[in-house]
C-alpha cells in the first residue's frame, strides 16, 4: 500500500528510455484507471493508471521527443507520446491546464496515492478486484471524473480553475457519446 505520509519533495518523471523528463512539483489531485479504448490504444496496455495534476506544478526538463496528438473530441486530451521509445509520456487536458501523469513514470512511486476511480469500466479487458469505485458507461465515467476533479480543486482552493472553466467541465461531464 502507498501512502502520502511523507513530506513532498519534487519528483522525476521519465519516459521509458529517458528522452523525455520532467518534474512534479506539487502532489497529484489524485489518481485514477481509465480503461477507455482510446487509453487502451495509447498506452497498449488494458488500462491506464495516471496521476492528475495542476499543469502549473509540472516543470518541464524535456520534451523535444514527445509527439502530441488528440485522439478524440471532447475533451480533447492532447496525449504525448516519446517518438524514440514509442511510450506514453505526459497528456494534457481542460485547456492545458491539467496534466494526466502516467503512474509508471515516477522514479520513485512510493508516495503515490492509491487510485481512487476506474472510469470506463465496461471498457475493461478483465475484471480489478481492488476495491475501489468502477464506473461504467461514457456519462458517468465523465461525470465521475468531473466530481471528484471539482472536489480536488476545492479542497486545494483552487476555485479560479473552477470558474474560468466552468462551461468546459459542464462539457465534459455532459458531452453525448459519438
Amino acid at each position: 500500500t502507498t501512502t502520502m505520509s511523507k513530506l513532498f519533495s519534487p519528483s522525476p518523471v521519465a519516459c521509458q528510455c529517458g528522452a523525455n523528463h520532467y518534474s512534479v512539483l506539487a502532489k497529484p489531485l489524485f489518481r485514477f484507471v481509465c480503461h477507455c479504448e482510446v487509453c487502451q490504444a495509447y498506452t497498449g496496455k488494458p488500462f491506464s493508471d495516471v496521476t492528475l495534476h495542476l499543469t502549473k506544478n509540472i516543470q518541464v526538463g524535456s520534451l523535444a521527443s514527445t509527439e502530441f496528438k488528440t485522439w478524440r473530441s471532447p475533451p480533447n486530451i492532447k496525449r504525448g507520446t516519446c517518438l524514440q521509445c514509442n511510450s506514453p509520456v505526459v497528456e494534457y487536458g481542460l485547456l492545458d491546464k491539467l496534466a494526466f501523469v502516467p503512474a509508471s513514470l515516477y522514479k520513485d512511486a512510493s508516495w503515490l496515492p492509491a487510485p481512487e476511480l476506474h472510469i470506463f469500466y465496461h471498457r475493461r479487458r478483465s475484471d480489478v478486484n481492488d476495491g475501489v469505485r468502477k464506473c461504467s458507461g461514457y456519462a458517468a465515467s465523465q461525470l465521475a471524473f468531473a466530481r471528484v476533479l471539482v472536489g480536488k480543486l476545492i479542497d486545494r482552493k483552487e476555485k479560479y480553475l473552477l470558474l474560468e472553466n466552468a462551461e468546459f467541465l459542464a462539457q465534459i461531464a455532459f458531452a453525448p457519446t459519438s
